[in-house]
């Protein structure tokens, strides 16, 4: 959320009559879902990551135990088509 939306919300509740009190119990309880919500979807993205690579391992093994790909991911014989398919990603 943005320093202006925050002071969006803060005037929301003065305009609501909350005590000052109250108000930062407020903002301090949204602070804390902002935050737990950045390090959930820290956590989600690093995931992905993480399976991005192990997907394309687990491709190149498997490519690799059909005698197609070296264990580095290069193509033993030449496979045109699909090569043209590597080659357009």
């Amino acid at each position: 959320m943005s320093r202006k939306d925050k002071s969006k919300h803060h005037a929301l509740l003065i305009h609501q009559g909350l005590a000052q009190s109250e108000r930062l119990v407020q903002l301090n309880r949204m602070a804390i879902m902002q935050l737990r919500s950045l390090v959930v979807h820290s956590k989600s993205v690093g995931k992905l990551e993480e399976a991005k690579v192990m997907f394309k391992k687990e491709a190149i093994q498997s490519l690799n135990s059909a005698g197609i790909l070296t264990k580095k991911g290069k193509f033993t014989k030449p496979y045109a088509e699909l090569e043209k398919l590597v080659a357009a990603k």
